[in-house]
């Protein structure tokens, strides 16, 4: 094969994983008018409060429910479209990248043909692999950044349309009283909430690490006291933690994902499809329990470590 046709074969390959990135269009904004519509049913409920009667208190009930109801979505739309645009910066990060990696590899194809020696030849050819890695590195990376805001999206809820009721295996909240560890479904670790955040990089405001690089939503956000999480739709078992070697070579089972070198959890659309609610794990994780130890430190007692350097009650233990 001639290194004119390497070049080539090359310059396609980083064409068309350019072409997987297509042309971000711009993000939806909603959450701002489910506020106002929220904003008109509130005052409307404020004109009939100095009426009194049954009609006028059954009004009042449906006014609060109408209004709590678009305050959720509203907040919802808001966060959606977070999400959104940091799918698209995402996107647009990414096609950057993959243009720069065209225009070097068009221009190394260029050259091509002036390579007379075999050493000139083997420069160009390294050049172009170089090139072909780089953009398989991007791709890489994109659609690993993409997963996780997808399970993110897909985590988002507009809730019932009802009044918001507390489910039957949940504590009932009460003023001056927290939820048993370890217990409390609302505490669990969700799969689709696992951010990974690499060395020298920032965390996500408002998040809590959770393990090497991985960081979680903090349910109280540091600010103290702030209403509970919706319970964990795919709660993360601690027994379906695999930690291996990233240079080994090793794999993870079937159905599993890498959130971070060398340490894999059950992917929520294993099957490639949307799944329902994972039932209630045997060996729960509540994020209010994790604790990073130095490997010069003990563990607390009754603790089992679930990723390195990170422990975890055991509730195998009494």
């Amino acid at each position: 094969m001639t290194i004119q046709l390497e070049a080539a074969q090359a310059l396609a390959v980083v064409e068309r994983a350019r072409s997987l990135f297509g042309t971000p269009g711009p993000v939806a904004t909603s959450g701002a008018p489910l506020q106002t519509a929220a904003e008109s049913v509130s005052g409307a409920g404020q004109q009939m409060s100095g009426l009194s009667g049954q009609l006028v208190d059954r009004h009042a009930s449906v006014v609060q429910q109408q209004n709590r109801e678009l305050v959720t979505a509203g907040r919802t739309d808001s966060t959606l479209e977070a999400r959104l645009a940091s799918a698209a910066q995402i996107t647009e990060g990414g096609a950057r990248q993959m243009d720069t990696i065209v225009a070097q590899t068009r221009s190394i194809a260029e050259v091509a043909g002036s390579a007379r020696t075999p050493a000139a030849e083997m420069m160009v050819l390294k050049a172009l692999r170089t090139q072909v890695a780089r953009a398989q590195s991007v791709v890489a990376s994109t659609q690993q950044q993409s997963g996780q805001a997808a399970g993110e999206v897909r985590a988002l809820s507009y809730g019932s349309g009802e009044l918001p009721q507390a489910p039957a295996d949940l504590p009932t909240d009460k003023p001056g009283e927290d939820p048993p560890h370890g217990e409390d479904p609302r505490y669990w670790l969700d799969v689709t909430k696992l951010t990974y955040v690499g060395d020298g990089e920032l965390a996500p405001p408002n998040y809590k690490q959770v393990g090497p690089n991985l960081w979680y939503p903090d349910p109280e956000g540091g600010l103290g006291y702030v209403p509970p999480p919706p319970p964990a739709k795919y709660p993360l078992d601690l027994s379906d933690v695999r930690v291996i070697d990233p240079d080994s070579g090793a794999l993870f089972p079937p159905g599993y994902q890498q959130v971070a070198p060398g340490i894999g959890v059950p992917h929520p659309d294993s099957y490639y499809g949307a799944q329902p609610p994972w039932p209630k794990p045997q060996q729960p994780i509540d994020i209010r329990d994790v604790v990073e130890i130095a490997p010069d430190q003990l563990a607390p007692w009754g603790y089992v470590e679930y990723m390195p350097g990170w422990w975890v009650p055991d509730p195998s233990r009494p």
